[in-house]
């Protein structure tokens, strides 16, 4: 079965790997230049720290971006997992479910499912989806979403699509 929603933890791991490929490079060829014979001392000096600063750069900078990405998908994930093993679950009313054209996957915009939860104490709360392959209103049921939220803090919280859908899908 494949899953509705977009799993993004593989655009850190690019990030921070083309970010360890480009520092590599950059202290290759930083090495190689310092010792290589034929040059000036000064023209060696130069060199090197223009590529050692170039691919070393952009290296260190696609890292640390990968690293903060993959560290907040992650927690993301582990928050999912935390609320459903230790969490309790609402159902909300779907308000809205559009497209989020702020962001490109693969040429299309992912679709986002907002949703509306009353409180006994008469507070009404906005949850938001994480982002979704399809639209799934056809799937769900009765127009409600499963909501996973913290026993404390009703900000922590995951809007468990998947787990709304009645009987589940299969792509063809």
């Amino acid at each position: 079965m494949k899953k509705i929603t977009m799993d993004m933890r593989w655009v850190g791991w690019l990030l921070s790997g083309m970010g360890i490929f480009f520092l590599s490079a950059g202290i290759g060829i930083f090495l190689f230049i310092v010792n290589l014979e034929g040059l000036a001392p000064g023209e060696a000096d130069v060199l090197s720290l223009v590529f050692l600063g170039t691919f070393g750069g952009v290296g260190l900078i696609l890292s640390t971006i990968g690293l903060i990405l993959g560290r907040r998908f992650s927690r993301h994930r582990r928050l999912k997992e935390r609320l459903t093993l230790e969490g309790n679950y609402i159902w909300a009313d779907i308000v809205d479910i559009s497209r989020n054209s702020s962001v490109h996957i693969n040429g299309q915009s992912p679709f986002v499912l907002r949703c509306k939860y009353q409180h006994s104490d008469g507070n009404n709360y906005i949850f938001k989806s994480p982002y979704l392959r399809y639209n799934p209103e056809t799937m769900l049921s009765e127009n409600k979403v499963k909501v996973w939220i913290d026993r404390h803090d009703i900000r922590e919280y995951y809007v468990d699509v998947e787990g709304s859908i009645e009987n589940g899908f299969i792509e063809l």
